[in-house]
């Protein structure tokens, strides 16, 4: 049987001089870097008693009401870390630097015990973890995780590395490794985040064992009838849906996944997408991933077209097409009236002329009030059709905010805004675009300067663009 990267046959750590994996014996001892040459002593990996220290027994109730309190609070990078994040990953430009503090911040650990400096680590350890685990560099990604846990003290952290590296081994199919990596994990912890890594851990074995029931046993039945953490909705929302749709309940299963994604931001649902598409062997929500985001896009549509004309675009327009057939049609069957009396006495002159007086003043007063109205609709209707279009048939894309300002246009109470963004794209490398964007209420928090959104580009004009909020 070929030996798996994640095996607990084997010690992986990095090197405390170049940062390269080097593998040791589950006891430890001196080893030297292949690399750089250097000496490394490597201790017995440490015991797992500390991941479920003694405590006072609680009920399940009060245990739950600690969890949920817990609930809602993002996982958000420490200020000396947050140039190294872009959106919710690394920066692509960023990635060696990180690396190098992660060593950095490691020593300091170890040499000062700083819980400040352990936490500084601990968010290192996850980022660096999902951009290898992308990446699939696999044997850096064990050696970066198992070095962390050495290193690291804290029940919480420890559990939640413990369960990352049952989950890499489970997804290489070493079933055996997966559940010495979860063993001694506390499945009772009352830190929301220890306890959501043990259920979606656990879940991704049972569901490679293919026991949903366990799996709906775990993560409830509903989106939020456990208390999850923020970061870990995304996959607890793919695992819960398929088990749902493997049991016989894809209604059950469409309805949880539009509900995950009409409350995930972007990053969430590219989470959600990248799950399903990384583990093609366990064929997750194959039926009811492509019903959901096909009913997510539509709503999504909607969304952006009412955020692009406030909804009026439409109403405006029409009210235009009103006031100008109606500025010619009424005043030309005032005129009628007023001199078809005199026209049927043959003495009419003064009736016509009294006539085309009125209806000429009222196509003065009205036709080019319809005009204005008609013409801010037909604006108005172009860019939320396009937004609607683009929100479906664009390319997904992030984008830097590098500037916006007022227009001067403000409709219905609400300033419309252009935002110049510095858009990186897939295909293309990074250029400068910029669009017009209504400030609501639901827009404004996502417009800084400098902040990371996303966007959706013209698969044939890269100028074309729109703001992806939903």
């Amino acid at each position: 049987m070929r030996r798996t990267h994640f095996t607990t046959e084997i010690r992986v750590l990095l090197c405390d001089g170049c940062g390269a994996p080097i593998e040791a014996a589950p006891q430890g001892g001196q080893v030297q870097c292949a690399y750089c040459r250097a000496q490394n002593t490597v201790r017995l990996r440490p015991r797992a008693s500390a991941l479920a220290p003694p405590r006072m027994p609680i009920a399940d109730a009060d245990r739950w009401r600690l969890l949920r309190m817990q609930d809602g609070k993002p996982l958000v990078a420490p200020p000396a870390l947050a140039s190294l994040i872009d959106g919710t990953g690394l920066h692509p430009a960023k990635v060696e630097e990180a690396f190098h503090i992660y060593q950095q911040t490691k020593r300091e650990v170890e040499a000062t015990h700083s819980p400040e400096a352990a936490e500084r680590l601990y968010f290192l350890t996850l980022v660096i973890d999902t951009h290898l685990a992308i990446a699939q560099d696999f044997s850096r990604r064990r050696a970066v995780l198992e070095t962390s846990l050495d290193t690291l003290t804290l029940p919480r952290h420890q559990q939640v590395v413990r369960c990352l590296l049952a989950t890499a081994a489970a997804k290489e199919g070493d079933l055996a490794s997966a559940e010495q990596w979860i063993a001694p994990c506390d499945p009772m912890s009352q830190d929301l985040e220890a306890d959501t890594a043990w259920r979606c851990a656990r879940v991704f074995l049972d569901t490679l064992r293919g026991d949903f029931r366990a799996v709906l046993h775990v993560l409830g039945t509903v989106d939020d009838q456990v208390p999850i953490a923020d970061a870990w909705d995304p996959t607890a929302a793919v695992f819960r849906a398929n088990a749902l749709e493997r049991v016989g309940d894809l209604e059950g299963a469409v309805t949880a996944l539009r509900a995950r994604l009409a409350r995930e931001s972007h990053g969430g649902r590219v989470t959600m997408q990248r799950i399903i598409d990384g583990h093609p062997q366990l064929q997750l929500c194959a039926q009811s991933w492509p019903l959901a985001s096909a009913g997510h896009t539509q709503v999504a549509a909607r969304e952006a077209s009412n955020a692009a004309d406030g909804g009026i675009g439409a109403v405006f327009f029409w009210l235009g097409i009103v006031l100008v057939v109606g500025g010619v049609i009424v005043p030309l069957g005032i005129a009628l009236a007023v001199a078809l009396p005199g026209l049927l006495r043959g003495e009419g002159l003064a009736e016509l002329v009294l006539g085309g007086g009125i209806a000429g003043t009222v196509v003065v007063s009205v036709a080019p009030l319809g005009l204005i109205f008609g013409g801010i609709g037909y604006f108005l209707r172009r860019n939320a059709k396009q937004a609607a279009w683009l929100r479906i048939n664009g390319t997904p894309a992030q984008a830097t905010v590098r500037d916006f300002g007022p227009t001067g246009t403000v409709i219905n109470g609400v300033p419309l805004v252009r935002v110049t963004v510095e858009v990186r794209h897939p295909q293309h490398g990074p250029y400068v675009a910029s669009f017009r964007q209504l400030m609501s209420a639901s827009v404004a928090p996502h417009l800084r300067h400098g902040a990371t959104v996303a966007v959706r580009v013209h698969p044939e004009d890269p100028q074309k663009i729109m703001l992806e909020l939903a």
